[in-house]
């Protein structure tokens, strides 16, 4: 009895989760692709669709972290050429008006 409540609640929220996302696609406050995505995922959880989704997840979180993890580990060697050229254009323009 359990089970097909719970199963029961899983459809709909995976059709519910579909439905905004499709509605989110043409709506600028709904995010339309990750809704159906979560949708997917909740419908058919260990489907080939599913399986790719997750590992196609994973990677990108693991990319992203890498990206986070060396901008604040590197911040300064990564943006001090192209602060230093503004600082020392802003400075020549400023000493020019005198």
């Amino acid at each position: 009895m359990i089970g097909q409540v719970r199963r029961i609640i899983r459809i709909c929220l995976g059709v519910l989760l579909i439905l905004l996302g499709i509605a989110g696609l043409f709506l600028p406050l709904l995010q339309g692709v990750a809704l159906i995505i979560a949708g997917i995922l909740v419908l058919a959880p260990n489907s080939r669709v599913s399986v790719w989704l997750k590992r196609m997840l994973r990677l990108a979180v693991a990319w992203l972290g890498r990206s986070i993890r060396n901008w604040t580990w590197r911040p300064a060697r990564m943006l001090r050429r192209p602060f230093k050229w503004l600082a020392s254009k802003m400075w020549r323009k400023k000493g020019a008006d005198c």
